[in-house]
């Protein structure tokens, strides 16, 4: 038997496979995105990030406390914003088990490529990937205020794409970006100022703070904008987080009010709401290719009907 010509048989296969893998690739998109506002989102306001006259009195609250307290938010120095990161670490720490192995490498493998379009250079950015002990089914992502990542097993189980993980992970380094942990000591410490040290001073200061919880739905609206631009810096695509919305928003269904203020209570904005933003966002840096047909429509400038029951 003619060893060489066998050789060379299987190589030609080989090669003939490989044009066709080649082949079958999807073609480049036709499109790309401008996200205008960069990784810093300013103050900003659309009707497609609104629930209704209550939430722009919010929003326009949560932008005059931004200007006011900017000043001071710049001044935080780090060394209290890792102490305070270290005591939520701690916290956490007691409640989780962390995990290892490939489903830990995947999720690195994809935080450390979003970590490289991040422009601070002070932060230690580290994921830790955790199953909860008490709640082995909580969904969910936070981070820490010197920027230690926590996601859970149980979110990673919800996910479908690594688009959606990605907009997860950018989601919570777009908090520290743009500085929201230091915007909310800052908030504190100017509680604290006005209304004293005293035990009656810290009671009124922690009770103005939680009424005021809903100035954080402005600041998740503002990682998720943000978000959008780091994922995409990263080569993911942004419109996998209308999908990650979507699925959220089937799955709890927690975009009804039965009274007019229960949005006041909510550290973050409904699903739906979160949808229509991000989809505006989108859509207004959505660019063509010239010359390039594209074959994906874009998606809705505003979804306002999305899943409102």
């Amino acid at each position: 038997m003619n060893h060489g010509y066998l050789l060379v048989s299987i190589l030609l296969l080989f090669a003939g496979s490989c044009e066709f893998e080649a082949a079958q690739k999807e073609p480049a998109p036709c499109h790309y995105y401008e996200f205008t506002d960069g990784p810093h989102i300013k103050q900003f306001w659309e009707e497609s990030c609104q629930n209704g006259k209550l939430d722009l009195w919010v929003h326009r609250l949560a932008q005059k406390l931004e200007k006011h307290l900017e000043p001071e938010a710049l001044g935080i120095p780090y060394d209290t914003l890792e102490a305070l990161g270290q005591e939520q670490f701690n916290r956490t720490m007691q409640s989780v088990s962390t995990v290892r192995g490939n489903t830990y490498r995947r999720v690195n493998r994809i935080f450390k490529t979003l970590v490289r379009h991040t422009l601070r250079t002070d932060v230690d950015y580290e994921i830790f990937v955790i199953r909860h002990q008490k709640q082995p089914g909580l969904i969910n992502a936070w981070v820490t205020a010197h920027g230690k990542v926590f996601i859970t097993t149980a979110m990673l189980e919800f996910v479908e794409t690594e688009d959606e993980l990605a907009f997860i992970l950018s989601h919570e380094l777009a908090h520290i970006e743009n500085m929201l942990p230091d915007r909310r000591l800052a908030l504190r410490g100017e509680l604290r100022s006005v209304l004293g040290y005293s035990e009656i001073g810290t009671l009124l200061s922690n009770t103005t703070e939680s009424a005021l919880t809903s100035i954080n739905q402005y600041h998740e609206l503002i990682a998720d904008r943000s978000a959008l631009y780091f994922m995409n810096e990263a080569g993911f695509d942004p419109e996998g987080a209308l999908q990650f919305f979507s699925r959220l928003d089937r799955t709890f269904n927690d975009n009804q009010s039965y009274f007019f203020l229960e949005p006041l209570s909510n550290t973050h904005p409904y699903d739906h709401i979160r949808f229509n933003c991000a989809s505006r966002y989108i859509f207004d840096s959505k660019r063509v290719v010239p010359g390039c047909e594209e074959s994906n429509e874009m998606p809705a400038p505003n979804a306002a009907q999305f899943s409102k029951k």
